[in-house]
């Protein structure tokens, strides 16, 4: 959001906090940061503090992946962006959609942003994961072959094996889809881990 006005006593004065990197994270309501406690408790959220990154989070509650969305350039240019799609997919795609989707989607986003790293994210795990009768009819771990077929060429872009983001266990779950906070913090952590080399050579 824009601030349109802001009042401060007299004398007093204000100091904006610079971060020298800038974080653009796509994805559905987990990168939204929905059942976190805390709008800053989120995976996106302290994934961007952790990089000392300004963050622009296109999480997005129920999304799928959705190329319209990418209809301009951001104002200011990321140095990193992530993509978290895909298990909102599984239960509601057929594989050959979501392959078309995925595809289209990663090729708009490398052609608009050509020269900046991106990181595809796999869903992560989910208490639910072999249920049958998904549109896909495939175990929700392996979208990540599709993902990995829909990025196949594209050398900006490295696949991230959302499985081994947060361990398989409730405990780290809010509802057995969506990570808790104590989820996020590991999640973050975790992607923290495997970004971070990117953003040292910056």
């Amino acid at each position: 959001f824009d601030l349109a006005n802001v009042q401060i006593d007299e004398g007093a004065s204000l100091t904006g906090l610079y971060r020298p990197r800038k974080l653009l994270c796509f994805g559905d309501s987990i990168t939204q940061g929905v059942y976190s406690n805390h709008p800053s408790l989120s995976y996106a959220c302290r994934l961007a503090d952790l990089l000392d990154a300004d963050l622009t989070n296109k999480g997005i509650g129920g999304d799928m992946v959705f190329p319209e969305l990418l209809c301009e350039r951001e104002a200011n240019t990321p140095d990193l962006i992530t993509v978290a799609y895909g298990t909102n997919d599984w239960g509601c795609r057929a594989r050959d959609e979501f392959l078309q989707k995925y595809t289209l989607f990663m090729q708009k986003l490398t052609e608009m942003y050509p020269e900046i790293p991106v990181y595809a994210i796999t869903p992560v795990w989910r208490v639910d994961w072999n249920k049958k009768g998904t549109k896909m009819g495939i175990p929700a771990y392996e979208v990540e072959n599709l993902i990995r077929e829909a990025c196949r060429g594209l050398s900006s872009v490295r696949v991230i094996s959302g499985w081994k983001m947060i361990p398989a266990y409730t405990d780290f779950y809010y509802d057995g889809v969506h990570p808790n906070d104590l989820g996020f913090g590991v999640y973050a952590e975790n992607l923290y881990r495997t970004v971070k080399e990117e953003f040292d050579k910056n």
